[in-house]
This record gives C-alpha cells, structure tokens and sequence, in this order.
C-alpha cells in the first residue's frame, strides 16, 4: 500500500497548521527583533544622556572657576589701579617732608640704612655733611626723591603689567574703562616727571589739576561698574 503524500500535505494545509506554525515563527521573530532594537535603542539613549550630562558637569565646574577668578582678578585690579594712583598723587600731594635740621649726622646714617639704601649711597651722602651739612641734606633729599619716582612708577608698571595678564577675564567695557584710566594714571606720572625735573615748565592749573581731577572722577565709574558687574554674574 503506498502513501499518498499529496493529499496528507493537501489535508495539512487544509487544517491550517502550516499557516498557524509560519505565524508563530514570523511573531517570534519580530518580537525577537524588536526587542533587540528597543535594547539597543535604550543602551544608545541612556549612553548618550550620560554624556550629556557629563558635559553639563564639566561646563559648570569651568564656569564655577571662571567666576571665582573674574572675581580674584576685579578686585586684585582694582586694588592695584587704587596703589599706583595714590603712590603717583603722593609725589605732589599733601605729604609732610622732613627738613633733616635737628638730624646729626648718625641720625641721617640710620634714617637711610631704614630706607635700605645701599651703605655706598649712604657714605656719598654722609661724605660731606660735617663740612657743609646743608649740601649733604639737599642731596639727600634729591636721591630720595628719585626714589619716590621710580617706586611710583614700579607701581604703575605692575598695574599694567597685572592687567595684560588677566584682560581675558574683562568684560568689553570694563577693559575699555581701565584701559582709559591706566592711560590717564600714566600721562599723569609723565607730567609729575617732568615738573620735578623742569620746574616751571607746565602749569599745573591748566596742565596738571584737569587731569587729576578727571582720573578722581573715572576712578568712581569704574568702582561702580565693577561692582554692578560683580553682582550680575554671582
């Protein structure tokens, strides 16, 4: 007795087995599938949301340190601008000068070894004092004030010098404003300079007290807009 194949596949199909098995298989396979992807979706998204906040993380933190030194360099310049101003404004302020006439000679000795003037200085000085005590005092005094000078300009020299290291950390303005009083701070030792060593040579209402007076002025802007900016970015 043979088998007829044909018609036990005709009566297979007919059933629907095949059909409900291939059904099985297709679901399966796409609900396999799908998964794999929603996973890996999940995986991409969660790998990407960490990245993103890590770089929020690391933003903050830069912008937390740029803040901090914003506020270091504001307040370290503005100290500097006020320390070269008024070293510059005491060369021709109201200051007391020793006239040195009760002074012996050891007491001229031991008023410059505290100035830390160099013994040499000290001996040229001193050299001539018993024979004419009034040319030793005078160049005394002219030495010293050269050093008045030249710490007024170191201190302006250390302004600017402070300024071009940290401009990054200046807003458009504030540079702009301390850049324009650094240059009138500087103008202004210029003309000191030149009246100390011309005497006569400018008047110092219409060459001198202008100037001073716009700087007293400009120096309470930029206080004001320093703090103004401070309070903005804190």
């Amino acid at each position: 007795m043979s088998i007829n194949w044909e018609n036990i596949i005709s009566s297979i199909i007919g059933s629907g087995i095949i059909l409900g098995l291939l059904k099985l298989f297709f679901t399966q396979y796409i609900g396999n599938l799908f998964n794999y992807s929603l996973e890996d979706h999940k995986h991409k998204l969660s790998a990407t949301l960490e990245e993103i906040k890590h770089q929020f993380e690391t933003d903050l933190v830069q912008k937390r340190i740029y803040i901090e030194k914003k506020n270091i360099v504001y307040s370290e310049l503005y100290s500097q601008l006020l320390d070269s101003y008024s070293n510059i404004r005491s060369l021709y302020g109201l200051t007391r000068s020793l006239t040195f006439e009760e002074y012996s000679k050891k007491d001229i000795e031991n008023f410059l070894q505290k100035r830390n003037i160099v013994d040499g200085k000290i001996k040229e000085i001193i050299a001539t004092f018993d024979e004419n005590r009034e040319i030793s005092i005078d160049k005394m005094k002219k030495y010293l004030r050269m050093l008045d000078f030249q710490e007024a300009r170191s201190t302006w020299n250390s302004f600017h010098s402070y300024y071009l290291k940290n401009e990054l950390y200046l807003s458009s303005s504030i540079n702009k404003s301390v850049f324009e009083l650094k240059k009138r701070i500087h103008n202004l030792l210029l003309l000191y300079e030149q009246a100390n060593n011309f005497p006569g040579s400018l008047s110092w209402t219409t060459d001198i007290a202008p100037l001073e007076n716009e700087i007293d002025s400009e120096i309470e802007v930029v206080l004001n807009n320093f703090k103004t900016e401070l309070q903005t970015i804190n």
